[in-house]
């Protein structure tokens, strides 16, 4: 069993380290997908509501994992993965990058993402102006080690660390939430690429600049309401298409109500059943 899986299970009293199911209905099928790339095995670490850890091999990165507080009714991180995270303890050590999709509660809360900053000085914190505000506030020298990015809509701008690729799209919030600097990402971690949308509206204009079903994508991380909402749907099959799709952003309270709907209707879709599931995707061919 992979160290990972194990302390994870160890943690969370779960099963863990399952190997994603194949393709289905709606995913890129073709072996031929990414076969130039030189891709390796990478485990995808759901962690709490859009948070995820992303590791292979000696790259890693987070990406809105910062919560200690239940928020709206989404789960923070239990109380023993919270303390490694906050003190860069495995699995967290080693991390290369800290995203964060953008300024809301359930995406990011201030105190975890700073003890865990100052704890793993060589992480760079990569945000929007508006999330680094909540974290960083006015102590620059308490959380040194972070820039800011926010390309214009329809733009990307680009960070790359320790081989670790992430492209910043600016996906709109939606109307009700004209000024939220929502980030949505494409990060590009042992070879394969994984699409994070952070609460991007289902709007097909956000979507469209950035011809993402081009970009071979291997994973996509995508809200649960796409797969329920008509206009979700659309954008899911039109947009969103990756070798495997994982489900996310599900109320805690809801979570085996949603499963049951979307293993009928999206049943090639993957939706955790428990916090701190993980899954080993596999290269592109193999």
């Amino acid at each position: 069993m992979h160290v990972l899986c194990m302390l994870l299970a160890l943690l969370a009293g779960s099963a863990c380290g399952q190997t994603a199911p194949p393709p289905g209905k709606g995913a890129t099928e073709s072996a031929d997908v990414g076969a130039a790339r030189d891709a390796r095995p990478l485990d995808v670490v759901a962690l709490a509501n859009e948070g995820f850890l992303l590791r292979s091999g000696e790259q890693a990165v987070l990406i809105d994992a910062f919560l200690s507080v239940p928020y709206a009714g989404y789960d923070a991180l239990p109380a023993e993965v919270l303390a490694r995270l906050e003190g860069a303890e495995t699995p967290f050590e080693g991390i290369d990058l800290a995203l964060v999709s953008h300024e809301h509660a359930d995406h990011v809360q201030a105190e975890p993402a700073r003890r865990f900053l100052a704890a793993s000085p060589d992480t760079l914190l990569a945000t929007s102006p508006q999330a680094l505000a909540i974290v960083v506030g006015d102590d620059e020298e308490g959380v040194s080690n972070h820039e800011a990015y926010l390309p214009e809509p329809g733009e990307t701008s680009v960070v790359e660390r320790n081989g670790v690729r992430v492209e910043f799209l600016r996906l709109s919030h939606g109307r009700n939430f004209a000024s939220l600097q929502n980030l949505g990402h494409v990060i590009t971690v042992g070879g394969q690429r994984v699409l994070h949308l952070g609460d991007a509206a289902t709007e097909a204009r956000n979507f469209r600049p950035y011809a993402l079903p081009g970009r071979e994508l291997d994973v996509a991380l995508v809200p649960y309401w796409y797969f329920v909402e008509r206009g979700g749907r659309a954008l899911v099959e039109e947009h969103l298409l990756a070798r495997h799709v994982i489900a996310c952003h599900i109320p805690s309270r809801e979570r085996a109500e949603i499963a049951s709907k979307l293993a009928t209707s999206h049943p090639h879709v993957i939706v955790p059943s428990e916090p701190l599931q993980s899954w080993t995707i596999e290269p592109p061919g193999h």
